[in-house]
């Protein structure tokens, strides 16, 4: 797949902290969701912009804001506005080619994951960038486009599961990163089936080339540009043990011989998953 443009260039000249989109735009418009909770209570909603996640006043002890989509500066600059985020995150939040890490600022932490799809129809990995904002009593989560990763910990504040409506905020941000983790799992057992396909696919139905057939002589390989005999009896001595040009020579006659396909400008090579022990040029 090719590698969208980073268009790094946009930001030449500019001081550090300017808001400015970096990487490949993933949705139309940014979707926002909040779920406001603490002990025993839980408000969901949906919010028509990021004006209104800028100026929505929490019911309950914690709020989770989610936001989709990252392509608009002034519409994260309200909301780092709102939550009194630094210049530089806000940067960053918009930088979709940024590593994993956490940055510490006085009120909250700054913290960057990756999450991960793959599709085997043709092989493709998709890296998607993942920005949380860890405060006392808040967590913004930035994401580039939906997906279902943060779907079990939504499930678990639905149900009160494990008691995660009374936890504080660094439980929830727990939660999402334990979240991010075990959806590698799935990437790495769907990359794994693709591997054992094609081992398969290119083992268990080889091509005309390494196909065999029984003669008299031994196993003969079709399709020969040249031909070369292995002796059977492994004490058949060998004059020489690297190929020249005239072939490789034994001193002795082979009980068995077999006649192997060699269909390139290099045919010892193609043969080499033999045992080069004693070869006879003809």
């Amino acid at each position: 797949m090719k590698k969208p443009k980073k268009l790094r260039s946009l930001k030449a000249g500019m001081p550090p902290g300017s808001p400015v989109h970096i990487g490949e735009t993933k949705t139309d418009k940014p979707s926002i969701s909040v779920l406001d909770f603490g002990p025993g209570a839980l408000i969901e909603t949906g919010l028509p912009d990021t004006a209104s996640l800028a100026s929505y006043v929490r019911q309950n002890s914690v709020l989770w804001g989610n936001i989709y989509g990252l392509q608009d500066p002034a519409a994260l600059t309200a909301i780092g506005a709102a939550f009194h985020l630094h210049p530089l995150v806000l940067e960053d939040i918009l930088n979709n080619n940024q590593r994993q890490k956490v940055d510490s600022y006085d009120d909250y932490l700054y913290v960057v994951l990756h999450r991960y799809e793959v599709s085997t129809d043709p092989l493709n990995l998709v890296q998607d960038q993942i920005s949380l904002i860890i405060g006392t009593d808040y967590l913004l989560s930035f994401q580039e486009r939906q997906s279902r990763t943060f779907e079990p910990v939504r499930q678990r504040l639905r149900s009160d599961r494990a008691n995660l409506r009374s936890a504080a905020s660094d439980m929830l941000a727990y939660s999402l990163f334990d979240s991010v983790v075990d959806s590698y799992f799935g990437v790495i057992e769907s990359l794994d089936d693709y591997a054992e396909r094609l081992e398969v696919e290119i083992l268990g139905h080889p091509g005309p080339t390494v196909s065999k057939t029984s003669t008299s002589s031994g196993v003969v390989f079709p399709n020969c540009a040249a031909t070369y005999i292995r002796c059977a009896n492994s004490s058949a001595p060998c004059i020489a043990n690297t190929p020249t040009s005239s072939g490789r020579k034994s001193s002795s006659i082979c009980a068995m011989s077999m006649t192997i396909p060699c269909t390139s400008s290099n045919p010892w090579m193609i043969c080499a998953n033999w045992q080069p022990d004693c070869w006879t040029f003809i």
